[in-house]
């Protein structure tokens, strides 16, 4: 019988992003990724999940813009693009959750301007300085 399988590390908090949220983290750093959406993310991208795995690691390792919702436990981390002469957001999610508690990877999706708007009533994105 197998047991649950340990998650993938797909990086860590930088303390420039400790820094640019005010934070002091004081747990575990660290940032992974559950073997079920490993699998859902492998099943939905075939051809390329292993360059939306290292897309999401280099994002992780250098925001250009981070975001936390203490009351969530959340933290948002938004990378511009220049795509055709447009800007392009691609945003990454983690939540602090589980059993231990972990920096988990939620998901990964393109942000539009009203979505971005909508967040930042919320809390404010801020610039990460890397």
């Amino acid at each position: 019988m197998g047991g649950a399988k340990e998650p993938i590390k797909l990086g860590r908090i930088n303390k420039a992003c400790e820094k640019a949220l005010g934070l002091s983290l004081t747990s575990e750093v660290a940032v992974y990724m559950e073997e079920d959406d490993l699998n859902r993310l492998a099943i939905a991208r075939p051809h390329d999940y292993l360059k939306t795995l290292e897309e999401i690691g280099a994002i992780i390792k250098r925001p250009d813009y981070v975001r936390f919702e203490k009351d969530k436990e959340e933290i948002t981390y938004l990378k511009e693009y220049l795509q055709e002469g447009a800007f392009v957001k691609v945003a990454v999610c983690l939540s602090h959750c589980g059993t231990p508690k972990r920096w988990r990877f939620v998901k990964m999706y393109r942000l539009q301007d009203e979505r971005a708007r909508q967040l930042n009533s919320v809390s404010l994105f801020v610039r990460v300085e890397n």
